[in-house]
């Protein structure tokens, strides 16, 4: 299934996309929060996750490439894990360095909280960035998502150490600022 706009598409990753999304993985630009630093993915690790992976109904994840809607050229990647039960997911993406700054980031995350507050029926999502990825903390922030949880000093890299964030959404927030688009779910 994708999810889509005029200008992005977020769909499966498929086959030709997994060298893309490794070397996003891999960038440490790319990387908001990341538990392996330095970073080590390999073309197998993914094509282990994707190809080896059980079918079930019980979906607790879901992860796309965002992509052109013209053309379909990967331009990122996005995903949601966690989720809980209608309860709460965890949401990251990355987009490739040649797209910063085009608006794709909010687009995409647009999409994805579309899906999980719209169609999963989810009540919070969760976004953990570092304190010092400025551009993320401010489309979390753009985006409506609030201060959760700081963990001082959680994470060091290039040298420096800097907070984990946890940001939060509510879904009652998200409709706030939605006014053309109802709740399907509110009593």
């Amino acid at each position: 299934m994708a999810l889509e706009s005029k200008t992005i598409r977020l769909r499966e990753i498929r086959d030709e996309d997994i060298d893309f999304v490794v070397a996003l993985r891999n960038d440490l630009g790319t990387q908001a929060w990341s538990r392996t630093l330095p970073p080590d993915t390999t073309r197998s690790m993914y094509e282990k996750r994707y190809h080896d992976k059980e079918f079930s109904f019980d979906r607790t994840d879901g992860h796309f490439v965002i992509s052109l809607t013209k053309t379909d050229e990967p331009i990122g990647y996005a995903a949601y894990s966690g989720l809980k039960d209608r309860h709460e997911a965890m949401i990251g993406l990355a987009i490739a360095r040649t797209h910063w700054g085009k608006g794709y980031a909010t687009l995409a995350c647009d999409l994805l909280l579309g899906f999980l507050f719209d169609e999963a029926g989810v009540h919070i999502i969760r976004w953990w960035t570092t304190s010092d990825n400025e551009g993320s903390v401010a489309l979390a922030r753009k985006l409506g998502f609030v201060d959760g949880v700081r963990l001082r000093n959680g994470i060091f890299r290039a040298g420096q150490f800097a907070d984990n964030l946890q940001l939060d959404l509510l879904r009652s927030e998200w409709y706030e600022r939605q006014p053309d688009r109802p709740d399907g779910m509110s009593v």
